[in-house]
């Protein structure tokens, strides 16, 4: 999923303003909730983006968790245009690392199971 964004994602307009068809969204839901391969190119990639900030929406604490939240509001009120450079390149490494392991933990807490889909997502 996060490939075909990347790929076709910045051609689109507002990739992440559209909203997706909500019939092949809930069937996208559906397929990956039980862990059923996906046929990735049969949806749009305004339907892909609305299924992943639906998935964003419902981690607890955020995507970023409180303290990394509290972190990028300190850089943006840094004067040092340079600093905040290098402060949110140092951030970026960590919130990469960060949201995978979120993202396995709320995957393995709410599914008990590490499904493939999963596993070749975070690859």
């Amino acid at each position: 999923m996060l490939l075909k964004l990347n790929k076709e994602g910045p051609f689109k307009k507002d990739v992440f303003r559209a909203p997706g068809h909500q019939g092949n969204m809930r069937k996208l839901v559906h397929f990956l909730q039980n862990g059923r391969l996906v046929n990735i190119h049969s949806f749009s990639v305004n339907t892909i983006a609305s299924v992943l900030k639906k998935f964003l929406r419902k981690i607890p604490g955020g995507v970023f968790g409180p303290e990394n939240e509290a972190e990028l509001f300190e850089i943006i009120k840094l004067e040092d245009t340079e600093e905040k450079i290098a402060r949110v390149q140092r951030r970026v490494v960590f919130f990469s690392l960060h949201l995978r392991i979120r993202f396995l933990i709320e995957h393995f807490r709410a599914r008990g199971r590490f499904t493939f889909q999963i596993i070749r997502a975070l690859s």
